[in-house]
């Protein structure tokens, strides 16, 4: 609220006048959305968090996202997350992304015969290495074997190798 009375240089003074001035936000939050998301899991599902950022020139800000950060997601979808950004004067700033749940790669194997043919090499990216004697399995978990390789004798080479994910 302002005052306002005018004087001339006679020092007449004019009646006092009042102003009300009311300021008013229309400005929406400025947010900062997080980019589509693609995360991998060998399991049923995967724990998923984000974080979204937000300012407001006069206010504070909230921001609430549907599903929330956290959420567990099934393998095999894409969802679609909605973020909300608003301040106390109904100012309201959205946003979308997309997590994409997928099981992963494993990528291949590659065998070879190293040290004059007297041993076995195996070469892998991500994963745990199986093997049986049958390609029809059963395959069990190599104990000890980790990526990038795994070396054994040729005579306990006669066998099948697969990966599998590192989780069941």
């Amino acid at each position: 609220r302002g005052v306002w009375q005018a004087s001339d240089c006679c020092s007449n003074l004019s009646l006092l006048c009042t102003q009300l001035v009311t300021v008013v936000d229309t400005k929406p939050p400025h947010m900062t959305c997080p980019t589509n998301m693609t995360v991998t899991t060998c399991g049923t599902n995967v724990q998923v968090f984000w974080s979204v950022t937000a300012t407001d020139v006069c206010n504070s800000v909230t921001i609430t996202s549907s599903p929330p950060s956290g959420t567990f997601f099934l393998p095999n979808t894409t969802n679609t997350v909605t973020v909300q950004a608003s301040d106390p004067c109904t100012n309201l700033t959205t946003c979308a992304f997309t997590v994409t749940v997928r099981r992963p790669v494993l990528g291949s194997l590659v065998i070879n015969l190293i040290n004059t043919n007297t041993m076995v090499q195996v070469h892998w990216t991500d994963g745990i290495l199986t093997h049986s004697t049958n390609v029809l399995g059963p395959y069990i978990d190599i104990p000890g074997a980790s990526p990038p390789t795994y070396t054994t004798s040729v005579t306990n080479a006669a066998r099948f190798y697969r990966l599998r994910c590192n989780s069941p």
